[in-house]
């Protein structure tokens, strides 16, 4: 019975042969099946049963030859379906993936690609299987990872756009629920989102500039504009690019992190509306204003007396900037405010990240009295409309500035430190006291006193601690001699007054930098003496502040501070003390060392910050880091490192906190967004004030000093050529091929060009032997209405990409494309003002960023022609050269 049973699944020997050459392959499962209700197995190779975990056997006589027994019983009833389907239907051919059981237990995918056909007997299905299960785990694995960034999108709030660089197209790959982008693809990026109205007319501008920074091959680029909203109107987005580019270096795609801050803009502009307005009413303000530098418009004016007639006809800025220096009393005060207070000088200052405006000066007042006054001016940009905005007040200070003067003319000054004594910092304190007494805000009284200054007077003498107290006044004047009124009381004992204090919690951080920063190592005949200080603090609000009672509190707290062993600070309070420690210096510390307000950090010109490597606070930064960030010493205090230096709202992508260490320095570079420069960069983690910090030192890559040294050396060796050559032909035509070499470029060329003409020829060129070989001779061109005009206007013109061309100078796009240029130089060669041509290179590829040296060249090039031609010779047609 066995033998008659195995005889009728046997196959021909012809059929056997040819499976059997098939079967011993790696192509994976062969089989043949009968197409009945168990899916009885006429064939299987050795891989079949391998994938499946049975021997021949074992299938045989646990399955009885029935393939349906391996499936998967979740996937028995779909797989039988799907075959009766493909049967009713005539399909030749199936394929299609499902779930077996091996014998071990384990579950498998498999992808099944098999024929049906008609056989003695009934329906066949041949064909084979291939075991996908490392791939459906790979694909399962892609899905969560794709849901679970998914998920993150939306609870983060932010849109992520993808941007074909080249074909100018935008994905919206993953949008936050409720943003309602309508379009997933949009074409012709950013232009069609201009003209469709989605970018608010007054961001165009920025956006348009965003998007060029990504052609030209910036690594990032950001901006903040409003775009429309679904719902109607406008909401604020903050977009940051990220570029990535090809083998070539040139960017191909930009990945967008798109958020909306609207409620942050709005919050922002209530703010700024309320501040001005609080310092705009003040009883003490003659008259304030808001003006719109964009529109040239006076917008609001207000004061407490009636206003001159002529300030209630004034519209424009500029009319009532020149209105208002009319009362100035001293005419190179005039003179001064006059260069400042133009519209365009107040537009450049706010585009420069000046944001403020402040000064005292002498006027007349409506009333034809002349007195002291000081004027206050902050310059924002509108977040609603992007305008830029000028608010502006002038408040009376006639009092408070003659008693001033009145002190500083009797010399009322300490003769050791030249700080205010204790007689005029107290009438100084009473003064501003009672003039604002009916007004809100709160004021502070720091008591300092110098822990260790008895051992430098008795150990070096009376004349070292004279110079320790002069060390210590220009530290306190150079520190707050912009905030508050500073004086010495007596002996080693200083006072701090702060007339308006933001907050408590401002005061006590000002005050802890201050006692770090007066914990100094005095150097003294060799010596390095630690010298410390304790600061008592007294706080009160305008409505009830007494000298007196300040005083009282911050000795209090002086006192607290000095038994709590020094060298740290104390805030008496009714409910007890707040209080911290200074730290004192370690002379290994270079960047803590105070010698008066010469910290040897200070005299460095490279950039250095002090970074707290756990909250990323900037706990440090020197005086050209300062000055080129806009910050005051100190301001930056409690400010993230990634506000202060990329303008960012959380830690950069690109944080290198991982690199650094304690063993040294590790460099690496990156693209300053509020700077708009690429720096070197030097990391080490250092110990600050006990705890861990990163160094920074940001330094001008060494690359582009090299580049400008070799650019100077190319400049002069062309310059020798067109003086040595024996004519001027050949001077060019040497000057064009180290010109070629310099750039990396395919072609340069000298054009004899006339405006109002459209076709030239080049007069004379150089071509690299890439482009010799491909015999791409391309000796003229046409240039295109308005090309040369605009060419003679700018004098250099640099297209890194000719498709930005295609709008603006159509017929000369054509031309650069049909010549294969993809990128060119072009500099102007003019005489007496006129174009007589103009210098090109074609497809430049090195020191792209060396392009100041081809205007001198061209002023070289026609000054040495016009002195071999003669002066007084005109051009003629026929020349050779331009």
């Amino acid at each position: 019975m066995e033998e008659k049973r195995e005889g009728s699944r046997s196959l021909s020997q012809q059929e056997e042969d040819a499976l059997q050459s098939i079967a011993r392959s790696d192509l994976g499962g062969l089989f043949k099946a009968r197409m009945d209700e168990g899916f009885t197995l006429l064939y299987a190779n050795d891989s079949y049963y391998a994938i499946h975990g049975y021997t021949r056997g074992q299938l045989e006589q646990e399955m009885h030859g029935q393939a349906v027994g391996l499936v998967h019983p979740e996937d028995v009833a779909w797989v039988s379906e799907h075959l009766r389907r493909a049967l009713a239907e005539n399909q030749g051919t199936v394929s299609f993936e499902y779930r077996i059981v091996r014998r071990d237990g384990a579950v498998v995918w498999l992808l099944i690609s098999a024929g049906l056909s008609q056989e003695d007997g009934g329906m066949v299905l041949s064909g084979m299987i291939l075991d996908i299960t490392a791939r459906k785990a790979m694909e399962d694995r892609l899905r969560r990872s794709e849901e679970r960034f998914q998920i993150a999108v939306r609870q983060a709030g932010i849109s992520v756009w993808e941007y074909d660089i080249p074909a100018r197209r935008l994905y919206s790959s993953v949008s936050t629920q409720g943003h309602g982008e309508a379009c997933p693809v949009v074409e012709q990026v950013p232009q069609s989102l201009i003209d469709s109205g989605y970018v608010h007319p007054s961001g165009v501008k920025e956006f348009q500039g965003m998007h060029e920074a990504l052609h030209r091959g910036e690594p990032t680029a950001s901006c903040v504009v409003q775009v429309r909203s679904p719902q109607g109107g406008y909401r604020w987005e903050r977009i940051h690019y990220t570029t990535l580019f090809d083998d070539r270096r040139r960017p191909v795609w930009a990945v967008a992190i798109v958020e909306d801050v609207s409620d942050q803009k709005y919050a922002e502009r209530r703010c700024m509306q309320e501040e001005q307005l609080r310092e705009m009413l003040s009883v003490d303000v003659l008259i304030s204003g808001k003006v719109n530098l964009t529109k040239n418009q006076v917008e609001e004016l207000w004061g407490h007396r009636s206003f001159p007639a002529a300030f209630q006809k004034v519209q424009d800025c500029d009319g009532l900037f020149q209105l208002m220096g009319e009362y100035l009393a001293n005419a190179e005060e005039r003179k001064r405010y006059r260069a400042l207070f133009r519209r365009q000088a107040l537009l450049a200052k706010y585009r420069a990240g000046d944001r403020g405006i402040w000064g005292e000066y002498r006027c007349v007042n409506f009333d034809g009295e002349i007195l002291w006054a000081a004027l206050r001016a902050t310059i924002h940009e509108d977040p609603e409309t992007g305008d830029i905005l000028l608010f502006g007040y002038v408040r009376d200070i006639d009092s408070r500035k003659k008693t001033e003067l009145a002190l500083l003319e009797r010399a009322e000054k300490d003769g050791v430190t030249g700080l205010y004594n204790k007689a005029t910092i107290q009438t100084m304190i009473q003064r501003i006291l009672q003039e604002r007494r009916g007004s809100g805000g709160q004021c502070a009284l720091l008591v300092i006193d110098l822990d260790n200054f008895k051992q430098v007077n008795d150990r070096y003498g009376h004349l070292q601690g004279d110079k320790l107290l002069q060390e210590i006044g220009h530290i306190l004047h150079a520190s707050f001699q912009q905030k508050g009124l500073v004086g010495r009381i007596g002996g080693d004992e200083f006072v701090l007054f702060l007339g308006e204090i933001p907050s408590e919690q401002w005061v006590l951080e000002q005050t802890d930098a201050l006692c770090r920063m007066l914990n100094i190592a005095y150097e003294a005949a060799e010596d390095h003496v630690p010298v410390s200080a304790s600061i008592g603090v007294g706080l009160a609000p305008h409505s009830q502040a007494q000298y007196e009672e300040l005083f009282r509190q911050a000795d209090a707290g002086l006192y607290h501070a000095k038994q709590q062993g020094k060298a740290r600070y104390s805030c008496c309070r009714d409910e007890g003390f707040l209080e911290g420690e200074g730290t004192v210096t370690s002379l290994q510390c270079a960047a803590k060392e105070h010698l008066g307000t010469h910290c040897m950090l200070d005299a460095l010109e490279d950039m250095l910050f002090v970074i707290d490597l756990e909250t990323y606070e900037m706990r440090y930064m020197n005086a050209p880091a300062r000055a080129a960030f806009g910050y005051e010493e100190g301001a930056y205090a409690g400010r993230k490192c990634y506000q202060v230096l990329q303008g960012f709202s959380q830690p950069c992508v690109f944080c290198q906190n991982h690199l650094p260490s304690e063993q040294g320095f590790k460099t690496w570079e990156n693209q300053n967004v509020r700077l708009h420069r690429r720096f070197l960069i030097r990391d080490k983690i250092i110990q600050w004030d006990g705890r861990p910090a990163r160094l920074e030192i940001y330094q001008a890559p060494a690359a582009q000093e090299e580049a400008r040294e070799n650019a100077e050396h190319v400049l002069l060796e062309m310059a020798g050529l067109l003086l040595s050559a024996e004519s001027l032909e050949d001077g060019i035509q040497g000057t064009l091929e180290r010109l070629g070499g310099f750039y990396g470029a395919d072609r340069c060329y000298v054009v004899q060009a006339r405006l109002g003409e459209r076709t030239f020829q080049a007069a004379q060129q150089w071509q690299s032997p890439a482009l010799q070989a491909r015999g791409n001779a391309a000796a003229q061109t046409l240039e295109g209405a308005g090309w040369l005009e605009h060419l003679k206007a700018r004098h250099l013109v640099a297209c890194h990409d000719v498709e930005q061309l295609q709008q603006v100078f159509p017929e000369k796009y054509r031309d650069m494309r049909a010549r294969g240029v993809r990128s060119f130089y072009a500099v102007a060669l003019l005489e007496e003002g006129e174009l007589r041509g103009y210098l090109g290179i074609d497809n430049p590829r090195e020191r792209l960023e060396c392009t100041t040296m081809l205007l001198s060249l061209s002023h070289f090039l026609m000054g040495e022609r016009s002195k071999r031609e003669g002066k007084a010779q005109k051009p003629s047609s026929a020349a050779t050269t331009p």
